[in-house]
């Protein structure tokens, strides 16, 4: 996988992490945490990738990745 996000507390210990992605180069633009907590990610793969429960498949050579994450799926 290539795009990465973890949660971290106040103490630095990590809470949780999620990690999105393939075999090919794939990245992440902007991650923003949301009004009600969750996260929005954006940004682009190049083969096939796993984001979440949905497995991407590009039609062209990347293909552009809107995600809402709830941080309750991130563990």
């Amino acid at each position: 996988s290539d795009i990465f996000i973890a949660q971290y507390s106040p103490s630095g210990e990590a809470v949780q992490a999620v990690s999105y992605g393939g075999t090919a180069s794939d990245y992440a633009t902007h991650v923003k945490c949301q009004n009600d907590g969750n996260l929005l990610l954006s940004g682009c793969v190049s083969g096939i990738a796993k984001v979440g429960d949905i497995i991407i498949i590009p039609t062209s050579k990347s293909e552009i990745l809107l995600e809402s994450i709830p941080v309750s799926k991130m563990k």
